[in-house]
């Protein structure tokens, strides 16, 4: 029974080796000292450090002792490990900042568990994951979405102070924008406008006078026309009119 015990043992060891050694993530763990007692090849990777080097030391005043601005993080402070000691309670999805061997930090996404032994918690296990690429993709979107908004901006009021009246219209004929100047035109409030169909707008005949039109813009030509056509609500009209197809970034017709 003994001999069976200890091969199972050997083996749940060998298994969580396997495990912890060909994971992408960092793995590391300390004592209630903040001490480390094992660090993964992934954690030794991304932070220059090598197992030997760490075993024993505090880990927060090797890797966490620093903010990115400069000024010190106090051990006292440090989420990943005092208030997990404290509470007894895990963390998931933190994102810090990690300091290498080299200086240099590292963005992260940390999760950290209490590991209990005996009733009583003996230490904390973080699991983390290089940040970097995600973190970057993030500022250029947000940079992404400021142009844009800085674009729409100018675009709406370039629009606003425009003599004529301009609309957006997706493929399936409803208002997706409008100007102030088309609103005035037609007599109606925007938000009766953007998101309506064209025939609820205009009017049927309308609507059926013009659709051949439409219709033509949609094959991706250009169209110029001047047309006397009855809106509803405001009766016989004699407009000029240009309607231009768009596309999206992939050329494909919106």
């Amino acid at each position: 029974a003994l001999s069976q015990s200890a091969k199972k043992l050997r083996e749940t060891l060998e298994d969580h080796l396997a495990i912890t050694s060909n994971m992408a993530e960092g793995l590391y763990t300390v004592d209630t000292e903040g001490l480390v007692t094992s660090i993964n090849p992934a954690a030794e990777n991304m932070l220059g450090w090598s197992k030997e080097e760490l075993l024993g030391k505090k880990m927060h005043d090797v890797t966490h002792y620093s903010h990115p601005d400069g000024t010190p993080y106090p051990a006292n402070e440090c989420t990943a490990g005092l208030k997990v000691l404290r509470t007894g309670m895990a963390i998931q999805e933190c994102e810090d900042f990690f300091i290498r061997k080299d200086g240099s930090f590292i963005p992260v996404v940390y999760n950290a568990s209490p590991l209990k032994r005996d009733g009583g918690i003996s230490g904390v296990g973080v699991g983390f994951r290089d940040d970097t690429e995600h973190r970057r993709q993030r500022q250029e979107m947000h940079k992404a979405k400021q142009e844009l908004e800085k674009t729409n901006s100018q675009i709406r009021l370039v629009t606003r102070l425009m003599g004529i009246a301009v609309t957006r219209c997706s493929r399936d004929f409803r208002y997706l924008w409008a100007n102030e100047r088309y609103a005035e035109w037609i007599q109606r409030p925007l938000k009766e406008i953007i998101g309506n169909s064209i025939v609820d707008v205009l009017g049927s005949v309308a609507f059926n006078s013009l659709r051949p039109r439409f219709e033509q813009v949609l094959t991706g030509a250009p169209v110029n026309y001047e047309h006397e056509t009855e809106y509803r609500g405001i009766g016989l009209r004699w407009t000029a009119v240009t309607y231009t197809a768009t596309f999206d970034s992939a050329g494909a017709q919106i």
